[in-house]
Parts: structure tokens; C-alpha cells; sequence
């Protein structure tokens, strides 16, 4: 598998198109750029918003939502009501450990729907900014659902990091010491005096702020591990507390320092040290902008986290302003990963699916939400491509695109149906490697053009012995073509449809012979928006053109 892995990932990003270097300082494909790594991309009218703010202003819009003078919102205001979790009777005489599968099933059954939830928040917010950094933190500060035993507290813990998403990373870190969840889920909660338990000492350095042996020594993760001795989830609700009699009242030495420490001193003790300005600066430049920054990249980016006492909006606006974060090197270096690819692609279709059933399509493609591989979150990267993940991603685009992940439920694919997003997506990526290993122009458009007629032939067989009609009823809650290319006239050509597709989600030029074939696909006939044997030719060009190696990456 881990062959097969490699070469999917390297076919993903083998073939991606570099755009022309752009002499302007603020183009509209940077505009595009910063939407597509700082939210979950944009519409081609959000771009063309963001971009008539000028750099400086688009970031700070991102940053605070403030828009510029005389200039009007990128998103629409929208607002949310709190989560609720679902009441339980506790006056009931009911045995505790009764009580206690209680809770723990509706605390389960309360963090299904609230997958769904935060799904729809990302999907509809006009503040993405402020989600793309509550899904950070929770890939950097995680804990998962089979450890921790209580969806309340996953539930509970996703709030904070949406508290704290552009705020402070001292005190997050801070938090994360009296969060119940992460107690729990690094077994802090069991850690005692006579008994310390080094969990929670080491990934607070390893993984949460220094990086894995920068600045720390065994001894020093032994002590920090004693001053947090004493730290319990209690109750019914689990809640945090310090338990003064479990804790370690001796003397501890943390990085050369002497003293009775307590678990609120660990992270005053950690962030004094060099360490974890480097090491967010790192990571979040890893997750916005390429896998492999310099030392000079993150330089500016530290110094902000620092002399803002680590401030998370200053250092976001020096990487978002930063030239390197809009250089050819930067743009389309990312995978995208499940959450942001189905989120995005819901926005770029100005739709709003069903956030409880698009999330259980993540786990399908590697990233069910609360429930990471383990401590370190999850890798990322070429780590998200494999075949199964691969066929997964392409499916869950094009059902968004027929509507089948709008409602209540049901079926989303037909067991017959499965093979046909992958194999459309290799015939595809078949007619691109063709050309290039021909070297020639001709042939390969020659050969594009014939195998999009093979296909739209075979196409209008299938049609006519399914019968349009079964497929019109089963598409109720597609998306309107009319409605995504609405600058296009009423009766546009396959070109202009298929370069008005590619601009709205690929966002730069297509390999000539895949937009061959992309025309191909649509068929002979007159494209007539609104006529249902059109609409749904446009549908499937779009679905395949979701299923590009380009489309996986932003």
C-alpha cells in the first residue's frame, strides 16, 4: 500500500500546471491564493471582492472582518446558534452506573451531530479565517473519542480552540493544563503524586510547543511531569480540577529553574524559553503556506509571535503579507485535506450540504473529525492519497455536485456505480501523460478528441437505456448549473462552459488535451441551461473536472 500511496501522490502533483509569473504585487490569482490557504477558497465574484481590497486590506479582512471604506463584504454576515447538548434528567432515581451510560451514549450521540455542526460553520461562515484555525488547532492539540470516552468533552474542548482560534497560543496552552479532554486523553488525570504519569509533560513540549528534542532533556519532562501532579477530571460532567493532596509539594528543576512548582507555572516556564515561537512559526507555516520552510522564512513570524507575547494575529498577518506566501513555490503546493477538500468544494458550489453525513464521509478519506490516528494528529501531506482515499475524495465532489448529500439520508453511491469517478479520472489523466511522453501536439489532441467521442457515446447508450426520467427524480437537489455560471449566456458553447468551470475551481490554466476532453464529455448536442439532459451533461463535466489531480491540491 505505502507503494501505491507514493505513486498516487506523485501522479497528483506530477502534473500541475505552473501559472505565469505575475509582475503585480497584488494579482488577482493571490487574492484567490490567500482565500483558497487562509479560508476554504472562494467563488470567482469572492475573489474579484477580495481582490479590489488591495493586500494589506484583504488580510486584515480575513484577520477581523473589517472591510475597507466604500468597499462591500467579501462573504454575507451570517450568524450561529450555540451548540446544545442534549439535556439529561439527573433528578431521576436512576442507578449511577445507569446514569453514567447515559451520559456517556448521549455525549456520543451529541458529538455526531456536532461533526455536523462545525462542518456547516465552515461551510457557511464569514469568518473562515477564524475555522481554518479551530481545524489547526485541532490537529495540533488533539484528542480522540475512543481514548477520552465523552463527546461532551471533545465537544467542550472544540469550543475552546474556536475561543482561541485567532487569539493566544500561551494561553491556549495554558487552557489545554485545565481542558478535561486532553486530562483525560493523555491519562494527566492519572498522574500523582509517589505515581507521575510523564504523558501530558512530554507532548506539552514535544508535540504542543518546542518540537521533539529542541530545548527540553528526559530530566526536564520527569519534573515537568511532577509539577503537574495533582490535575483530575471530576463529577459527572468531567470537569478539571487540582487536587491539592495528589500533587508533588517537593522542589522540582525545570530547564535550570528551582521551585515548588505547580501546573499553572509549567506553562509560564515553557513559554520563556526560545522554543515555542520557532516551533509555531513552523507549524504554521507548514499548514498555510509549503512543507519546507527556511530559517529565514520563519524568522519574521517568530519575532511577531514574540513580541506579541504570542498574539496569534500579528504573526498571521506577517506570514499572510509575506512575498513567499504568494510565490509560484507556494501556490498549489498543499494536498488538500479531507475537511478542506469537501468544505471547499461545497462553498465553490455555493451549497450547503448535510454537515452530519458530509462528515461521515471523512473518516472514508483518512480524517474523521475527533478521533485523529494518535497524538501527533494526522500526518498530512502525500499521507492523505492512497487508492482508497483517492476514489473516496473524487465520489464525495461529485455527489456534491448531484445533490445526494443535501437532506436526510439514504445511499449517497450504488454498489454498481463505484468504479466509474476513478476510472473517469484515470481515462482522463491518461490523455495528459499521452501528450507528454508523444511530445507532439496533433496526435494528442487527435487522440483526446476521439476518446471524448467514445465517451459521450457510450454516455448517450447508458442514458437512453436508464431513461432520463429515473435520473431527473434522483437529482432534485443538484446544482444548477444556470445558477454556478451565471455570467454565461443562456445557451453558452462546451468551450466557454467547460473555461468557466476551470476558472471558478481549478483557478489556472488546464492541460489543453484534459480541456479537450472536458469539452468532449459534454456532448454534440446545444447546451441549454435548465433543460435537464443539459444540465446534467454539465454536472458530470464538472464532477470529472472535480476529480483532477489539479483540483486535489491548492
Amino acid at each position: 500500500m505505502k507503494s501505491t500511496r507514493f505513486t498516487l501522490a506523485a501522479l497528483l502533483l506530477a502534473f500541475l500546471v505552473a501559472q505565469p509569473s505575475l509582475a503585480e504585487d497584488w494579482s488577482r490569482d493571490d487574492a484567490a491564493h490567500l482565500l483558497r490557504r487562509a479560508g476554504f477558497g472562494g467563488t470567482p465574484l469572492q475573489v474579484d471582492a477580495l481582490h479590489s481590497y488591495g493586500r494589506d486590506a484583504a488580510v486584515e479582512y480575513l484577520l477581523t472582518g473589517r472591510v475597507p471604506d466604500g468597499a462591500r463584504p467579501v462573504f454575507t454576515a451570517v450568524s450561529f446558534p450555540d451548540f446544545q447538548n442534549t439535556p439529561i434528567d439527573r433528578d431521576k432515581k436512576t442507578d449511577r452506573k445507569e446514569l453514567v451510560k447515559t451520559i456517556q451514549r448521549l455525549g456520543r450521540q451529541d458529538l455526531v451531530r456536532y461533526r455536523g455542526y462545525w462542518l456547516d460553520r465552515m461551510v457557511r461562515t464569514d469568518r473562515p479565517l477564524e475555522e481554518k484555525m479551530t481545524l489547526f488547532w485541532h490537529g495540533l492539540l488533539c484528542s480522540g473519542i475512543q481514548e477520552v470516552k465523552s463527546g461532551t468533552l471533545l465537544i467542550q474542548q472544540n469550543k475552546l480552540y474556536h475561543e482561541y482560534a485567532l487569539g493566544n497560543y500561551h494561553k491556549l496552552v495554558a487552557a489545554i493544563i485545565h481542558d478535561p479532554a486532553m486530562l483525560r486523553y493523555l491519562d494527566a488525570d492519572k498522574n500523582v503524586v509517589g505515581k507521575p504519569n510523564e504523558n501530558l509533560g512530554r507532548e506539552i513540549m514535544e508535540l504542543f510547543t518546542m518540537g521533539e528534542g529542541q530545548g527540553y532533556t528526559e530530566k526536564d519532562i520527569a519534573e515537568v511531569a511532577r509539577a503537574l501532579t495533582g490535575m483530575g477530571v471530576q463529577g459527572r460532567d468531567g470537569e478539571a480540577q487540582f487536587r491539592p493532596r495528589a500533587h508533588d509539594n517537593k522542589v522540582k528543576t525545570i530547564f535550570g529553574q528551582t521551585g515548588n512548582f505547580k501546573p499553572d507555572d509549567v506553562p509560564e516556564l515553557i513559554f520563556s524559553r526560545p522554543q515555542p515561537a520557532k516551533y509555531l512559526a513552523k507549524k504554521l507555516w507548514v499548514f498555510f503556506v509549503s512543507p519546507n520552510p527556511s530559517e529565514d522564512d520563519l524568522a519574521p513570524i517568530a519575532k511577531a509571535l514574540q513580541d506579541s507575547n504570542f498574539e496569534l494575529k500579528p504573526a498571521l498577518r506577517e506570514l499572510f503579507t509575506n512575498p513567499a506566501f504568494y510565490s509560484e513555490k507556494a501556490k498549489f503546493a498543499l494536498i488538500q485535506s479531507p475537511t478542506e477538500l469537501c468544505v471547499s468544494t461545497a462553498r465553490m458550489l455555493d451549497l450547503t450540504p448535510n454537515g452530519v453525513m458530509l462528515a461521515a464521509q471523512l473518516g472514508k478519506m483518512g480524517q474523521e473529525l475527533f478521533q485523529p490516528p494518535n497524538v501527533k494528529g494526522w500526518p498530512g501531506g502525500e499521507q492523505w492519497i492512497t487508492a482508497a482515499t483517492l476514489y473516496n475524495r473524487y465520489n464525495v465532489c461529485s455527489a456534491m455536485v448531484e445533490g445526494r448529500l443535501v437532506g436526510g439520508g439514504g445511499l449517497m453511491f450504488k454498489p454498481n456505480n463505484k468504479p466509474n469517478a476513478q476510472a473517469r479520472a484515470q481515462r482522463l489523466e491518461a490523455v495528459a501523460i499521452a501528450a507528454e511522453a508523444d511530445g507532439g501536439a496533433a496526435a494528442p489532441k487527435k487522440a483526446a478528441g476521439a476518446r471524448a467521442a467514445r465517451q459521450a457515446k457510450m454516455q448517450a447508450a447508458r442514458r437512453e437505456r436508464n431513461g432520463a426520467k429515473p435520473q431527473a427524480a434522483a437529482l432534485v437537489n443538484a446544482v444548477s448549473p444556470v445558477k454556478l455560471f451565471a455570467g454565461l449566456p443562456a445557451e453558452p458553447t462546451a468551450a466557454q462552459v467547460v473555461d468557466a468551470a476551470i476558472g471558478r475551481f481549478v483557478q489556472r490554466p488546464l492541460h489543453p488535451d484534459k480541456r479537450a476532453t472536458l469539452i468532449g464529455t459534454l456532448g454534440d448536442q446545444p447546451i441549454k441551461f435548465g433543460q435537464v439532459e443539459s444540465d446534467r451533461r454539465v454536472r458530470e463535466m464538472v464532477s470529472l473536472l472535480l476529480s483532477t489531480p489539479e483540483y486535489q491540491v491548492h
